[in-house]
């Protein structure tokens, strides 16, 4: 196995890793127990999970789906996000191997996957995961290689984006279009992304938005009045645009400045 291989697969392992703090995060902040103790326990039986069954992916598959103690289904939910948050990081990895971008990469990838999915079951977004992210990207930018005014516009330009819509929402139809917690998302990815990443992020949120829901309404899965989570769609966006930067950035918003 090459040096290269070898890492990859270390990557992708401590993702692994990782994916499972994730899934207890996920599963603890809405009720906001404590993420360290107790140890990781069956959601049905309460009954602790011994450390060779908590094993990222491998637990899973080697308890064929089922708790040890009481047989009942475990959700699929946990291999999942243990397997998305390890492909990420190494997608992350392969594009831009050990290096500044790839620390900032895997640090907004890691909150995105514990915001987004929290959203997804709760249709909330809580600022103990938000004010963080926007700590770290500005921080991170004043490390080498980063841009702290870039950053700090992002941060406002994202947030402020969300604002006004909001606002506009509230005059317009008297009810709120954007909840708050979407207005720190965006603007603590604007803090990773810069304003033209904030500006196409939104964008591109708002046309996968649009998709989805016009996909579900007519499959009728969901109808008209149906309150729909915006954070994933604001974190596969962000994603999308971290991935594939300024060709993403301009080909969603063509007339933004080039310098």
């Amino acid at each position: 196995m090459t040096e290269h291989a070898l890492q990859s697969v270390m990557i992708f392992l401590t993702g692994l890793i990782f994916g499972s703090f994730f899934n207890v995060c996920i599963f603890r902040i809405p009720s906001k127990r404590s993420l360290m103790f107790p140890n990781s326990f069956c959601p049905e039986c309460k009954k602790p999970i011994k450390w060779y069954d908590n094993i990222p992916l491998l637990g899973y598959v080697l308890l064929a789906g089922k708790c040890r103690s009481c047989g009942k289904p475990i959700s699929v939910r946990y291999p999942l996000v243990e397997a998305l948050t390890g492909i990420l990081f190494l997608l992350l990895f392969l594009q831009f191997g050990v290096s500044y971008i790839f620390l900032r990469g895997v640090v907004l990838a890691g909150f995105l996957v514990v915001i987004g999915f929290i959203d997804f079951d709760t249709q909330y977004i809580y600022e103990v995961t938000t004010i963080p992210l926007v700590l770290a990207g500005l921080f991170l930018s004043l490390l080498p290689g980063g841009n702290p005014w870039d950053s700090l516009l992002g941060t406002i330009t994202g947030a402020g984006i969300l604002y006004v819509i909001g606002m506009i929402s509230i005059i317009l139809f008297k009810k709120e279009g954007m909840g708050g917690g979407d207005v720190y998302l965006a603007g603590a990815i604007g803090a990773f992304l810069g304003w033209k990443g904030a500006v196409s992020m939104l964008f591109l949120s708002f046309i996968i938005g649009a998709v989805v829901s016009i996909v579900l309404i007519g499959l009728k899965i969901l109808d008209r009045k149906s309150m729909i989570p915006f954070g994933p769609y604001i974190a596969a966006s962000a994603l999308a645009v971290f991935f594939f930067g300024d060709k993403l950035i301009y080909l969603v918003m063509p007339l933004l400045p080039r310098n």
